[in-house]
Parts: C-alpha cells; structure tokens; sequence
C-alpha cells in the first residue's frame, strides 16, 4: 500500500535537497535513482506496486505509472503551500520556506539553469474590494421560509481523528488552505451514511477531500473513489 500524500512531502523536499535543490523528476543520481526510485526505496516499495499502472493517458499514448502520479500529485500540493516553485516547467525547485522547514539555513535557490528562483506570493484581494460585474440577470432572493431536514447523525469525535491524520489536506488532489485559522476542508465517508442504517464507523472509513473533490465523489451513486477522482484531475 502506498504511504498518504501527506506522508510523502517531507520525504520529497529532503529528496530534492540532497540533489542539490532544484532537479527533473527523471533524473537520476549517483546510484543511478530518479526522484520516484528514490522515495520508492525510501519507503520499501515491492517491485508490483512500483510497477502498477492505472488507466490508459489517450494523450501520452501509455498507461499511467500510479507511484509516479501519487508524487506528482504531492509536488502539486507543495506548489500550493509555497515549499516547492513553479516557475520553470518541469523542474522540482524547493524554496527558502523549505529549507527553513527542513531546519536548513534560508538561502538563494537557483533553476537549472543558474538563475535565482524566487517564492511565488499571491495577494488575495478582499470580495468586499473587488469591482462587482455588471448584472444581467437580477432576482429577488433572502425572504425566510421554514424547512424540515433529516439526516444522518454525524460523530465530530472521528471526523476530527480523520482531519487531524489527514493533516487537513485533500487526498485526492493534494489541495491545503487555512484561512483565518480555519482549514478549508471536509471528512468524505467512503460508504454514505445515507445509504445505510445507523453502523458503526471506523477512522479508515472516512478520507479528507476539499469542497471540490467531495462535490464531484457524490456526482454519482456509489460515489467515485480516491483513484477515480484523481484521474479525473489528470484527464481534465
């Protein structure tokens, strides 16, 4: 069984820092290891699941290696936090707040090709400040009315386990934000509870997505797994 998403990224970021801060993914080192082979040894990967291959990429023509992807879609998640850069297409950079975080002293990462890289910042201007435009359709909306709902009795005891092992970040896209001291992200249970009647829940069957991941896993009935959600991500 694969390690999670999130227990790849410091094994990544160390990966990429003993090679000298910033590599492609396929190169290899003095044994003669990639970025994948590497870590794959690193968590004691067998020969059949660093071989396992999912569905067929119409556009590469060859089927998808699911090791190789399961840390493509880390490096995205490490984009996202600013610990790995972005700016040249198919080198893995990591960044001062990298090194920082791997106890390493802040220092000039440059590119392959000798040029300093700088972090990405992204300045999220307030919704209150951003010019609204311009209203074709308009409705009248807000007037209170009563509703009756139903549902199925959820335990925050667990769902806060599963948050807390998942470290608040999507298993199937790798997607991590806080904002304003609260975790973008919600406890998908991978057998609905309104398929069923009152059960017993164990922490292995619930998995953290972000509101995207768990819109698009209950586009279907029985919802789409893990695997299937990430290769919609690679498909689209």
């Amino acid at each position: 069984m694969f390690p999670s998403l999130t227990d790849i990224e410091i094994p990544l970021l160390k990966e990429l820092a003993k090679r000298g801060g910033s590599v492609r993914p396929s190169s290899q080192d003095a044994n003669g290891k990639n970025v994948y082979e590497a870590l794959a040894d690193y968590f004691g990967l067998t020969q059949e699941e660093r071989e396992r291959l999912g569905r067929f990429h119409t556009t590469q023509r060859k089927y998808r290696n699911l090791w190789e992807n399961e840390v493509q879609y880390v490096r995205r998640n490490l984009v996202d936090k600013k610990l790995i850069s972005n700016k040249e297409r198919g080198v893995w950079t990591i960044t001062p707040k990298a090194y920082e975080l791997l106890g390493e002293s802040s220092r000039n990462i440059t590119n392959s090709k000798g040029k300093p890289v700088r972090s990405q910042v992204i300045n999220l201007e307030p919704l209150n400040n951003q010019k609204r435009p311009p209203s074709i359709i308009e409705v009248m909306e807000g007037k209170l009315k009563e509703q009756k709902y139903i549902g199925a009795e959820r335990n925050q005891r667990i769902v806060a386990e599963r948050r807390k092992l998942d470290h608040c970040t999507c298993q199937a896209c790798g997607f991590y934000l806080k904002v304003n001291g609260m975790y973008v992200i919600e406890v998908h249970h991978l057998f609905p509870l309104a398929n069923h009647t009152e059960r017993i829940t164990n922490v292995n069957d619930l998995v953290c997505l972000c509101p995207t991941c768990h819109t698009m896993a209950h586009l279907k009935n029985p919802p789409y797994t893990i695997e299937q959600i990430k290769e919609i991500h690679l498909n689209k």
